[in-house]
């Protein structure tokens, strides 16, 4: 579960990253400068593809786990049917990052969403 924490975080830290990407994003686009958006767009692009790097280290992470801590990491990511209230310190800094992440991606999906209406008003 350590593990699964340190790469929570590390996925945090990406997903933070993104968003600021993003909003640098959204400032170089209404100045039109091709050569600035070319490269905010290269930077966003490397960290989405982290971002699904760690991911699949998660899942993996998550499969080498013991059927029972496996179990218990799936609903505390929210990826069971079951809810999951965190049952000590480590548990709920998993589930807490977790939230704090998710939340964050909705955060840049909404701004995402607000820069392509943007773009679509101008075409």
């Amino acid at each position: 579960m350590d593990e699964l924490l340190s790469l929570l975080k590390e996925k945090y830290r990406q997903m933070d990253n993104l968003m600021a990407f993003t909003k640098e994003m959204e400032k170089v686009i209404s100045t039109n400068d091709l050569g600035a958006l070319g490269a905010v767009l290269k930077m966003r692009r490397e960290t989405m593809d982290r971002l699904d790097a760690l991911n699949a280290d998660i899942s993996n992470a998550i499969e080498a786990m013991s059927p029972d801590s496996g179990g218990r990491a799936r609903q505390l990511l929210g990826q069971s049917d079951e809810d999951a209230q965190p049952e000590n310190t480590l548990e709920t800094n998993i589930y807490d990052t977790n939230r704090i992440t998710l939340q964050l991606l909705q955060r840049v999906i909404t701004l995402d969403e607000a820069i392509n209406k943007k773009i679509h008003r101008r075409a």
